[in-house]
């Protein structure tokens, strides 16, 4: 795959999409690529392919290389496990949210010699569907032992740490992020940098580390800088008031606040809650909607769930109208246009700024489309508002991109520290941002929603942290 990186690659699979690697990230095992649409010339981003699941597909082949085995129809779980798609969703899931992924992975496999492509009867139906056979020998790599940890680990750290410090003390007026330290020193990977600069250099007092904008790259991220006892250098654009309210949080704090969230459901099978769970699962489940009554049953979920969380009180707009008024917002939650939409992950996303823009761009598709059909409210006309809470609840409940910026949770961004409250690409960013400092804890909190093979999507996740402490902060609640 490394060798291949940033060339368009035809898949050997009849009709498929050509496709293009585009980076090899082996510090979190993963193959980030992008595929042509079929225009011929737009290029989207597809979904992260994991290490483990060629690794889970590679040892289902040769277990089964006697014969072929079908790549697996379905798009969303339950997967049969007899297919490969059905090994790569395996539990424990590689990723909190399934997505289809044998496709793409047999591509890879096939391409690289390992496997071919054929038919073979799907047993249950008895129709032939696309199948992969094992052509080569697998070998899963024998897990290295670890070098040690003794002296010699220790001096190559400890020389790296006065070459960081060197550069830095050359340089006392500057900011570094730990990315371009990696790249200005050639000390690769990245996190070499990070353990140096925590380990080595701030815990003595060396250096500083805070959020600050790189001098080099010119972002706001965790930077490096000396001289220490000193104030780091604020860059132009740099308010002291955002650096200063850069949200520390304690993983148990997260930990505490989200199973207290999810434990009252535990305690009543019908709390309000669960209204985000069933729609959600419906649009996970049977989207696109390819009959008039699972559309409307679309209708009905995403209705039901803002009537309990509040949207439907007041002199809401909503309160006056039938469920399917929501058919066109419908429609435009399943064009495929957003479908990567549905898979998110935080940590990938935050690198994106394509995705991003996305979300922002479906919200005002959203929000035009309620302007351009709600011009007549009991009768009279109205021009309406259509608040960022009501769009936000819209996404959360359906593809859970984003959390739903009503009250608690601004309540909760603000007593966090959180500079932006207001849905905006900059609130978006800080958000993501935090998501990644806190992503082991999140990743930790595989919450699973009853009755289905999904789990609670990170974005649900941050939305039930900043809820909760915002709710609790809150005297009017």
């Amino acid at each position: 795959m490394k060798a291949n990186i940033g060339r368009t690659i035809d898949p050997l699979r009849k009709n498929a999409l050509p496709f293009k690697i585009k980076a090899v990230d082996e510090p979190h095992k993963k193959v980030n690529f992008t595929f042509r649409d079929r225009d011929g010339v737009t290029e989207k981003i597809a979904l992260p392919l994991h290490f483990a699941m060629f690794e889970r597909a590679l040892t289902y082949l040769e277990a089964n290389k006697a014969g072929m085995v079908r790549l697996g129809a379905k798009v969303k779980p339950p997967y049969d496990q007899d297919t490969v798609e059905g090994q790569i969703w395996r539990q424990p899931y590689v990723c909190p949210t399934p997505f289809k992924a044998s496709p793409h992975v047999c591509d890879i496999i096939a391409l690289s010699g390992l496997a071919e492509y054929g038919r073979v009867k799907n047993h249950r139906t008895g129709h032939e569907v696309q199948a992969i056979g094992f052509t080569g020998e697998y070998k899963k790599a024998p897990e290295k032992s670890l070098p040690d940890t003794g002296t010699k680990t220790k001096e190559a750290e400890s020389d790296k740490a006065k070459i960081v410090l060197k550069y830095l003390e050359t340089n006392p007026r500057r900011t570094y992020c730990d990315d371009c330290l990696s790249d200005l020193l050639d000390i690769r990977p990245r996190q070499q940098i990070n353990q140096i600069c925590n380990k080595w250099l701030k815990s003595p007092g060396k250096i500083l580390r805070q959020v600050n904008t790189c001098s080099v790259c010119e972002k706001i991220k965790l930077v490096n800088a000396v001289p220490p006892g000193q104030p780091l250098p604020i860059e132009a654009g740099v308010s002291p008031k955002e650096i200063s309210h850069q949200p520390v949080v304690v993983s148990d704090d997260i930990e505490h606040s989200v199973l207290n969230y999810y434990s009252k459901m535990q305690q009543d099978p019908h709390h309000r809650y669960r209204s985000w769970e069933h729609c959600y699962l419906f649009f996970q489940k049977h989207r696109p909607f390819r009959t008039a009554e699972t559309k409307d049953l679309a209708n009905l979920h995403l209705a039901f769930f803002l009537a309990s969380w509040g949207m439907y009180r007041g002199k809401t707009f909503l309160l006056w109208k039938d469920y399917r008024i929501f058919d066109p917002i419908v429609d435009a939650l399943i064009d495929p246009e957003y479908e990567t939409l549905y898979h998110l992950d935080p940590a990938v996303l935050s690198k994106d700024s394509t995705v991003t823009s996305l979300v922002f761009q479906l919200a005002k598709n959203l929000s035009d489309i309620f302007t351009k059909t709600v011009n007549i409210v009991n009768g009279r006309a109205r021009n309406i508002e259509v608040t960022d809470t009501l769009v936000t609840k819209i996404l959360l409940g359906t593809m859970a991109c984003t959390p739903a910026y009503d009250r608690y949770v601004n309540a909760g961004l603000e007593k966090s520290g959180f500079m932006h409250r207001r849905f905006t690409q900059a609130s978006y960013r800080e958000l993501l941002n935090f998501y990644r400092m806190n992503s082991n804890t999140f990743s930790g909190l595989r919450l699973p929603i009853p009755n289905s093979n999904f789990c609670y999507p990170p974005m649900k996740l941050i939305d039930m942290y900043f809820w909760s402490i915002g709710s609790d902060s809150r005297p009017d609640k």
